[in-house]
């Protein structure tokens, strides 16, 4: 007989303690072994009832199950099993998918090692997601704020930042600068944090950009 949930808990296991920006390989074997559980466990509940039924109409009556409560049980931890397992997979595919969430925002991108441990439809999936988040962001069709940049306010709409990695002329709202290492600025939050997330420039006032 089955393992009664054993196989779903060791799948949601893999998702829950795989590093939060990446998730476990797609464990298509073992979803597939969950869901012959499954079957097996409908396979017993349908005769389990077959055995029970009236002839006379087709109803199992409450007496006939107190009659024989073996089979009364019987039947509910199948029923149960199904359940339990159904929540089990659920729950995988819904935590996948909102770590592949999580990294659209941390990211930006999906990373090749993130990738290569997605089944073909979560990849599906998180193209999905990024063009909704994309357009809901776009100056033309959304916002026009990129809200991936730092999901946490900051304090100041301008931060003081030093040029660590020379990237030559760049246009700003304020007009152009000429980036070379050690010079200061003083740069509006959304145009330093992309320079702050590629190495060109770092804050002067230290605070956590990743």
């Amino acid at each position: 007989m089955t393992d009664f949930g054993r196989r779903g808990v060791e799948l949601l296991k893999e998702i829950v303690n795989c590093d939060y920006d990446n998730v476990s390989p797609y464990n298509e074997e073992l979803i597939r072994l969950v869901l012959n559980e499954v079957q097996e466990h409908h396979h017993q509940t349908q005769k389990i009832l077959s055995e029970q039924l009236s002839d006379r109409d087709g109803v199992v009556s409450t007496q006939q199950w107190q009659d024989n409560m073996a089979a009364a049980v019987s039947l509910t931890v199948h029923l149960q099993s199904i359940s339990r397992n159904k929540k089990l997979l659920l729950s995988y595919m819904m935590l996948r998918s909102s770590r592949l969430q999580h990294v659209r925002w941390s990211h930006r991108t999906l990373p090749a090692h993130v990738a290569s441990n997605c089944s073909p439809q979560e990849v599906e999936v998180y193209r999905a997601y990024d063009r909704l988040l994309s357009k809901y962001m776009s100056k033309s069709e959304g916002i026009g704020l990129d809200l991936t940049l730092d999901t946490r306010p900051p304090k100041d709409i301008s931060i003081e930042v030093k040029v660590v990695k020379e990237a030559g002329e760049m246009l700003f709202s304020f007009g152009r600068a000429c980036l070379i290492p050690g010079l200061l600025l003083y740069l509006p939050a959304d145009e330093a944090e992309p320079l702050i997330k590629s190495g060109v420039v770092e804050p002067v006032e230290r605070r956590d950009y990743v």
